[in-house]
C-alpha cells in the first residue's frame, strides 16, 4: 500500500490546505503545484515511483524516479535559472554515468558514479567543448593517471595518483609539447628527484627533495646545458646561499616564482578556469 502525503491543493486557481483553508501567498513555499501522482512514499517511509522537487521560486531543482528510495533510471538536476545541472542515468542501482554542466547549459564534466562516488574515467571541458583534462577515480578517490591539456590540445600536465594522493611521477610540459619539469611523489609529498628545462628541452636544474623538503646539491645549468652553479640543501634550507653572487640569487627566486603552476585538482568544479 502507498500512503499519500498532500500539505496542499489548488481549488479554483485558489491554493488551499487539507481543509480547504487558503494559504496565503507569503506562506507558499510555491506558486506551482506538483501532481499526486508524485513524491509518495510507502508505510516504511522509502521513495517510490515518480519524484519532482522544486526551488522556492518554483523551478524544478530535480525529477526522477525511484525504487524502495533508490533512483531508477535517469535522474535530472537543474539550476536555479531552470537550465540542466546534471544527468545521472542509473545503469544498475548502485552504478550511473553522470553529465554535469553549467548554468549555461555547456557541458562541462562526464563521468561514472559507483554507490555515488566518483569512479573510472572523469572528462572534463572548457566553454567552447575542447577537452581540458581526464582524471581516473576509484571509490570516490582519484586513482591513477591524470591528465590536463593546454589550449593546443596537448597535455599540460600529467600526475598520477594513489587513493588520493599524488604518488610517482609528474610531469608539466611547455606548450610546444617539451618537457618543463618532472617531479616525483609519495604520498602527496615531494620525495625523489627532481628536474626542470628550458623550452628547448635542456636540463635547467637538477636536485632532490626527501619528505617535502630540497635536500643535498642542486645544480643549476646555462641554456646551452653547461653548469651554471649549485646550491647545497638541507631539510630545505640552502647551506651555501652567502656565497651566491646577485645574478644567482635573481635567477632562484624567479625559478622558484615560475614553478608555482596552477594545482588542477584545484579547479575540478570549475575545470574551464584552470587554463584562464
Amino acid at each position: 500500500m502507498i500512503y499519500f502525503c498532500i500539505s496542499k491543493y489548488i481549488i479554483n486557481s485558489q491554493v488551499v490546505d487539507a481543509f480547504g483553508n487558503k494559504i496565503p501567498k507569503s506562506k507558499q513555499k510555491s506558486t506551482k503545484y506538483i501532481d499526486a501522482k508524485y513524491n509518495n512514499k510507502d508505510k516504511l517511509g522509502r521513495k517510490q515511483g515518480p519524484w519532482k522537487k522544486q526551488f522556492p521560486n518554483g523551478v524544478i531543482a530535480y525529477e526522477g524516479t525511484f525504487k524502495d528510495d533508490k533512483p531508477i533510471g535517469i535522474l535530472k538536476k537543474y539550476h536555479q535559472n531552470g537550465t540542466r545541472a546534471a544527468i545521472i542515468n542509473f545503469e544498475t542501482e548502485d552504478f550511473a554515468a553522470v553529465q554535469l554542466f553549467n548554468k549555461d547549459n555547456k557541458l562541462v564534466a562526464k563521468g561514472y558514479y559507483l554507490n555515488m562516488k566518483k569512479d573510472s574515467l572523469w572528462t572534463y571541458f572548457s566553454k567552447d567543448g575542447r577537452t581540458i583534462g581526464h582524471d581516473n577515480y576509484k571509490n570516490g578517490l582519484l586513482n591513477g593517471i591524470s591528465i590536463q591539456f593546454s589550449s593546443n590540445g596537448k597535455p599540460a600536465v600529467k600526475t598520477h595518483y594513489k587513493n588520493g594522493r599524488k604518488s610517482g611521477l609528474r610531469i608539466k610540459y611547455f606548450k610546444n609539447g617539451k618537457i618543463q619539469s618532472k617531479e616525483n611523489y609519495l604520498n602527496g609529498i615531494l620525495h625523489g628527484k627532481f628536474e626542470t628545462f628550458y623550452n628547448d628541452g635542456v636540463r635547467k636544474i637538477q636536485g632532490q627533495y626527501i619528505n617535502g623538503y630540497q635536500e643535498g646539491t642542486w645544480i643549476m645549468y646555462t641554456s646551452g646545458g653547461g653548469f651554471d652553479f649549485k646550491i647545497d640543501y638541507q631539510k630545505g634550507i640552502p647551506l651555501n646561499n652567502e656565497a651566491l653572487d646577485k645574478k644567482q640569487r635573481e635567477f632562484f627566486r624567479n625559478w622558484e616564482k615560475d614553478n608555482s603552476l596552477k594545482e588542477p585538482e584545484k579547479y575540478l568544479d570549475k575545470p574551464y578556469e584552470y587554463f584562464k
